[in-house]
């Protein structure tokens, strides 16, 4: 539980509280600007109340840059929730900036407001926050902040709103929100709401990881959501959905899996193979598996091992970069590390698993540990910070592999799987790429006329495309070999037209050769410069810092189903970059 505290008003006479050294430094006015930030972090990690009371009211007034204003209202969630501390004075006044927060800015102070909201317990809020959740000009995170606020603040302001967004009046995306919330405040009535949801999630193609991310993070949730699951009849469908939303996740629980998996018509038990069997597996996969279908299954969604691994340092970094793994490690031992992932643990990724005095229970990767909080990294690849006064019980925890993913697959597509992951590394295919590529792409969602109709003009290429919340983008990764299936990507609405981009990091200034692998259906830009029509390759100079390659893709007018392009330097160029990889 957040508590305020707020210190008795001092005696009349008294002299006003000496400003802290932290404060004064602010108000100072020397510090530079690109310092002011970690001076805002330290107030948050060690201010005093009256510390928080100026740094709120300078968050307020807009004083600080929009980069600094974010640090300080983040900065202020940490003193919350890590040591229970708020400023003393005006926290109402917060509200005011949650009418301003569904924009098409994207993340910025108005959605670290929705968070503070939330933690500071504002009752008042209530009525702000649920519009915030249903507006269509809200971005999913700002949906979810608000959702979350509202339980955090509970009570009946909290629980009344909640309800009423997981009716059934409300979309399925704020009902899923909804129930995974309730589940803080009444496992049992989110169980019921959530066996509802459940059976309909094939045919409408929902999203269930959070809202079963929110059973599994409540002690005992997750057995009683397979109570309401085991009443009624589930169709296979909708099991084997749920099923892989469960395996997805690192933290498991034995009697849901057991109704999930026997309404899904899957076995869910994963044993251990005897020394022949696994011999007369890792025959079967070099005799009999394929590398190019085993990469078709590990870049399935519903498997998610690209959330948390990268191949080219593409991906995630929950696990280990496996772009190597097939020259380290024999076919045996990649077999029991997806069979039975807990087997065979690289230190820098034990886990810890704690309870929290609230009954929620986490379990990730240490990060970050001090006094007074601990970061965990989640099988998703949120940070997740544990106030350690929060903290009931803890104890290590195996691995954040998901368990059962083996039971998703055939037996053929497991032997492909393992035969493309055994050739990670190695010459041929799947080597480690010399020549630079982009491997990582955000692929625009939802692409409008005016950008499908015909090449934008400059303001409009700004505006719609240099210029677009980072909510109205998604990602997808290049194959190993550096192409990007263009069937992959979700096609917008209506249109055959595709925006992607890539990322350089450029560390030292100088010419740069741009080369996609045809010309066909393209058009490119680095930043919001274009490249002539037709180009095949474009040469240019870049200065230090990040820079966007961006393409428009004519999907009719293009052969080839997927689109690769190379980043290099020409002979005798300074300049030196990475492409930026990542999630």
């Amino acid at each position: 539980m957040v508590l305020a505290l707020i210190p008795a008003a001092a005696p009349a006479g008294d002299p006003p509280a000496s400003d802290s050294p932290l404060v004064k430094l602010l108000k100072s006015g020397r510090v530079p600007e690109g310092r002011l930030g970690t001076i805002i972090e330290m107030i948050g990690k060690r201010g005093t109340v009256g510390d928080l009371d100026y740094l709120y009211q300078r968050a307020m007034e807009g004083s600080f840059s929009p980069a600094n204003r974010l640090k300080a209202f983040d900065a202020l969630a940490e003193a919350a929730l890590t040591r229970d501390l708020k400023p003393a004075r005006d926290r109402a006044k917060l509200i005011a900036l949650l009418g301003s927060a569904a924009s098409p800015a994207g993340a910025g102070p108005e959605e670290a407001a929705v968070r503070l909201a939330g933690l500071w317990k504002l009752e008042a809020a209530g009525d702000d926050l649920a519009a915030l959740a249903r507006s269509a000009r809200s971005g999913e995170s700002l949906r979810a902040a608000a959702i979350d606020a509202l339980a955090a603040i509970g009570g009946r302001a909290g629980r009344s709103q909640i309800e009423k967004l997981a009716g059934p009046d409300s979309p399925a995306n704020l009902r899923l929100l909804a129930v995974a919330a309730m589940v803080r405040l009444d496992p049992d009535a989110a169980a019921t709401r959530a066996a509802e949801l459940i059976p309909q999630a094939a045919t409408q193609g929902w999203d269930l990881k959070p809202m079963m991310a929110a059973f599994l993070n409540r002690q005992g949730a997750g057995a009683v959501l397979a109570a309401a699951l085991g009443r009624q009849a589930i169709a296979a469908d909708a099991a084997k959905l749920a099923l892989r939303a469960v395996y997805s996740l690192s933290l498991s629980d034995p009697a849901l899996v057991d109704v999930l998996g026997r309404a899904a018509g899957i076995a869910t038990d994963v044993k251990p193979m005897t020394p022949a069997e696994l011999k007369a597996l890792v025959a079967e996969v070099a005799a009999q598996g394929d590398p190019a279908r085993g990469e078709s299954v590990f870049r399935r969604s519903d498997l998610n091992c690209l959330s948390c691994h990268a191949l080219s340092k593409a991906g995630g970094d929950v696990g280990p970069d496996l772009s190597a793994v097939g020259q380290s490690s024999p076919p045996d031992y990649i077999i029991n590390s997806i069979l039975l992932p807990d087997q065979s643990i690289k230190e820098q990724y034990h886990t810890l698993v704690v309870l929290t005095s609230d009954g929620q229970v986490y379990q990730g990767i240490v990060t970050d540990k001090d006094s007074q909080r601990i970061v965990l990294k989640e099988s998703t690849g949120a940070l997740r910070i544990v106030p350690v006064a929060a903290i009931e019980d803890q104890k290590p925890g195996g691995s954040l592999m998901p368990k059962g993913l083996v039971n998703l697959m055939t037996h053929s597509e497991f032997v492909d799987l393992v035969r493309f992951l055994s050739e990670l590394g190695k010459p041929g295919p799947y080597a480690i790429r010399t020549t630079p590529a982009i491997q990582r792409w955000r692929v625009l969602k939802s692409v409008p006329p005016t950008l499908a109709a015909s090449l934008p003009d400059p303001a409009t290429f700004r505006d719609q495309v240099l210029h677009a919340a980072p909510e109205r983008w998604t990602t997808a990764y290049a194959r190993v070999a550096g192409a990007l299936p263009l069937d992959e990507l979700s096609a917008p609405p209506g249109g055959r037209v595709l925006y992607l981009q890539g990322e350089l990091d450029v560390s030292a200034g100088g010419p740069i050769r741009i080369r996609p692998d045809s010309p066909e259906g393209i058009r490119f830009w680095i930043d919001d410069q274009p490249a002539p029509a037709g180009a095949r390759a474009l040469t240019t100079t870049v200065s230090t810092g990040r820079h966007l390659l961006t393409l428009r893709i004519d999907a009719a007018a293009r052969p080839s189903r997927t689109i690769q392009v190379e980043v290099d330097k020409p002979s005798r160029s300074a300049a030196e970059f990475t492409v930026v990889g990542g999630k």
